[in-house]
């Protein structure tokens, strides 16, 4: 249990290993909404045991086991689409000359 309230948790932003902790928990709800288990699902998503479970708990993954885990959950296209909408630079946005 924290001891302490972190600025973030005052003004509702997130740190990367606090959205990596939320990530790797909705995978694990999804999977088991699903039926699965942690073994059958590390075998249905060639991610193993070991790191599906780290995952579950702690965020990490590497994007190859990240994408074997979509792929997995049919959510393939959620990753496929990261990063298509690409904001305008301020220089597009005010006109701006570079």
């Amino acid at each position: 249990m924290k001891k302490y309230l972190e600025l973030s948790d005052l003004i509702g932003i997130r740190s990367i290993d606090q959205e990596m902790v939320a990530l790797g928990k909705r995978i694990k709800d999804i999977r088991r909404r699903r039926g699965y288990s942690q073994a059958e699902f590390a075998d249905r998503s060639g991610v193993s045991l070991g790191s599906l479970k780290r995952f579950e708990q702690t965020g990490e993954v590497s994007l190859r086991h990240l994408w074997g885990i979509a792929e997995a959950l049919d959510l393939g296209d959620e990753l496929s689409h990261l990063f298509t909408v690409v904001p305008k630079t301020r220089q597009e946005i005010w006109g701006e000359e570079e």
